[in-house]
């Protein structure tokens, strides 16, 4: 691993400054669902952690890669479960 730890803040960061403003731009613009896909190892799931972190808006992170392992078929009732069961912790 590059890194021992997710970051948690956003001067943690490096170079993401667009994607951060793009997503915070999309949710004060009300879209009801982002996803955030790429390549392994580009920072994925440290800007959505950190966009958790800062924004003052209620939000909820899926892993999907533990979905597929755990359902190597995953269906939509799948998907809602993980749904459900992250938006309690909120």
């Amino acid at each position: 691993m590059l890194f021992s730890r997710i970051k948690k803040s956003r001067n943690e960061m490096f170079d993401r400054e667009y994607e951060f403003d793009k997503i915070v731009s999309a949710i004060k613009d009300g879209v009801p669902l982002i996803v955030v896909t790429g390549i392994r190892r580009v920072g994925k799931t440290t800007l959505v952690k950190v966009l958790l972190n800062e924004i003052d808006t209620p939000g909820v992170y899926i892993d999907a890669r533990k979905l597929w392992s755990i359902h190597a078929n995953i269906s939509p009732n799948v998907i809602k479960k993980e749904i459900l069961k992250s938006l309690s912790r909120v």
